[in-house]
């Protein structure tokens, strides 16, 4: 988004309802019931209408119906960036929900800037969306929360809503609705598997200042806690980096080149991709796994079991995740149990669980 005006989609031209009454033989305000639907209207003249309609290839005005509260709708799908098999299936969940309830879904990156997620939000409520999915890690700030707040009400103005995808319950924004899982749990789970197999020397890669990042850290020093350990993120076994490019690449580097003694005998990876990049780090190395290097991941990828050794990683349910941001972004109604709570559809903060599944990138420490 450059923030200069560009022209918005044509108001005139091409064939117009009253085209199609006209060449159908009916009135335009049986045409335009024809064409919504609606089932007063015989189904001889419908069928009728509908082939004047596709032979004169008629495009309704969407925008004009949305305005009007009937047509299609609109849900809009946001995310910093495309990166990866998570956000594929999230967007998979989403879309079935949205093709169920007759809405379109839309796609958009702002590349974690927050003005281009605004001007985005603003061109969306001003083309009538119906609701607004942020997905993905997200900065805590105070600058961001005001962000938020504001993105909130300017949907809310044209009875749209926001709602947070993979993101925690926001402290003083109850009112967003917001789809989580359990990761501070999840990444405990996967630190105690290493534990229970003798490591103590556990390293942490990928840690930073977002939501996502934020959360498995803390469950990562919370199973070292209970080990009687301390995890300081300025300690040199927790590697600051975000998780993808050179610097995750670096950050890698960094911790598998340590001396011997200092040098992780395992790594909890804050992604699935993070520890791809160990396993190639590790294997130009001539570090071994699991003999020398255990590794587990977060997100279960399609691609794990591809590995060998096979990655232990947690398993998230994120195409159903994404039916739950899709149904309360369009009021849906959601069926059966989703959340750790049991609380189905009742809930505007549901947290989904996640599994550790064990595989055989763990292995007893040698040390």
């Amino acid at each position: 988004m450059t923030g200069i005006p560009t022209p918005g989609p044509h108001g005139r031209g091409g064939v117009t309802l009253k085209d199609v009454a006209k060449a159908a033989g009916v009135s335009v305000s049986t045409a335009s019931r024809a064409l919504a639907g609606n089932t007063m209207i015989g189904a001889e003249t419908r069928a009728r209408v509908l082939r004047t309609a596709r032979r004169l290839n008629y495009v309704a005005n969407g925008l004009a119906q949305s305005m009007a509260g009937g047509g299609m709708r609109t849900l809009a799908f946001i995310t910093n960036a495309f990166l990866g098999e998570p956000f594929a299936r999230i967007a998979y969940g989403v879309d079935d929900v949205a093709r169920e309830n007759h809405a379109v879904l839309l796609t958009n990156s702002a590349h974690e800037d927050m003005a281009a997620e605004w001007e985005t939000i603003a061109l969306l409520a001003r083309q009538r969306v119906a609701g607004v999915l942020l997905v993905g890690s997200r900065t805590t700030s105070p600058e961001y929360r005001t962000h938020l707040a504001a993105c909130r009400d300017l949907l809310a103005s044209v009875g749209a809503r926001l709602v947070m995808c993979g993101s925690p319950r926001i402290p003083g924004l109850d009112d967003i609705p917001t789809v989580a899982y359990e990761q501070r749990d999840g990444a405990r789970r996967a630190t105690e598997a290493l534990l229970q197999a003798g490591h103590r020397r556990i390293a942490f890669l990928g840690y930073d200042e977002r939501s996502t990042a934020r959360e498995r850290f803390a469950g990562f020093r919370d199973a070292l806690a209970s080990a009687g350990l301390y995890a300081d993120p300025r300690s040199a076994l927790v590697t600051h980096s975000d998780n993808r490019g050179a610097a995750l690449d670096a950050a890698v580097g960094r911790l598998l080149t340590m001396p011997d003694g200092r040098r992780p005998t395992a790594v909890v990876c804050v992604t699935d991709f993070a520890a791809y990049r160990v396993y190639s780090a590790a294997r130009s190395l001539g570090l071994r796994i699991p003999e020398d290097l255990s590794v587990t991941g977060f997100d279960d990828l399609s691609g794990d079991d591809a590995l060998l050794p096979r990655l232990s990683s947690v398993r998230v349910p994120y195409e159903r995740i994404g039916e739950r941001a899709a149904a309360l972004a369009l009021d849906a109604p959601t069926t059966g149990s989703d959340d750790s709570n049991d609380c189905g559809g009742r809930t505007i903060h549901p947290v989904f669980p996640v599994e550790f599944v064990a595989r055989e990138s763990i292995a007893p420490t040698a040390v």
